[in-house]
């Protein structure tokens, strides 16, 4: 598996409302990380290995989790306010 197809993985099956701060900020910080190393992966290499096939990951499958991040980032910001 890809550090993509993880990161795919993980925001799909994320549930927001039923994490606490404290683990909407680990995600936020995993999220971050695992997008520089996919960025950086695919910046020396190019493509991204998907089922023994190459390919370019498509600005969707960037642009859905980086979503998802900012999802996790508002819901952040919300809690911390006390609205939430």
């Amino acid at each position: 598996m890809t550090r993509l197809e993880a990161l795919e993985r993980k925001y799909k099956t994320m549930n927001i409302d039923e994490m606490t701060l404290v683990e909407l900020k680990q995600a936020r910080g995993n999220m971050r990380g695992w997008m520089d190393a996919v960025m950086a992966d695919n910046g020396a290499r190019g493509v991204v290995e998907v089922a023994g096939l190459e390919r370019v990951p498509s600005l969707y499958d960037l642009a859905a989790v980086e979503a998802k991040m900012r999802a996790v980032e508002v819901e952040i910001a919300w809690r911390e306010r006390g609205e939430g």
